[in-house]
């Protein structure tokens, strides 16, 4: 009820991302259908002290199972990989982001980051020449070699 969404409030202002978690998943329990919840609770994770990203990732996953063209869990499944320093992923969930919802500025940004990060001046070059999300359709990863660990930057 709004009881709890106040609590849920109160823990992620004042930083309790654990137990923000756990109200999350009492939450879900009575609604298992409710893709906003599973986004919160990978939020709530993915910014805990301790390392929850695997289990954020997955819940990030069945927010999507649920509702495909939910672009806030692809943003944070971006935002989740940039953290681990795996830009080569976080691009590809931009990517992903912006084929839903191509008109969201902050997640071009986004994306022009994560392609930094990971060494691919390259295809920040190519995004800028097209500033279109169409230049990332079929076939376009092996043109520009997108797969290549060679080419990224990493850990």
């Amino acid at each position: 009820g709004s009881e709890m969404c106040i609590r849920d409030r109160l823990y992620v202002l004042s930083e309790d991302y654990q137990s923000a978690a756990q109200c999350f998943r009492v939450a879900l329990e009575h609604n298992p259908n409710d893709y906003k919840l599973y986004n919160k609770l990978g939020a709530a994770l993915a910014n805990s002290t301790e390392d929850h990203t695997l289990e954020a990732l997955s819940v990030y996953l069945k927010a999507l199972e649920i509702k495909p063209s939910f672009t806030r869990a692809w943003v944070n499944i971006g935002i989740l990989f940039v953290k681990r320093k795996e830009y080569q992923k976080a691009a590809d969930a931009y990517i992903k982001a912006l084929q839903i919802s191509p008109q969201v500025d902050h997640i071009w940004k986004l994306l022009v980051a994560a392609l930094r990060l990971g060494g691919r001046e390259d295809l920040v070059k190519l995004l800028c020449q097209q500033a279109d999300i169409t230049v990332f359709q079929a076939g376009w990863r092996e043109i520009v070699n997108f797969d290549d660990p060679e080419l990224w930057n990493s850990t």
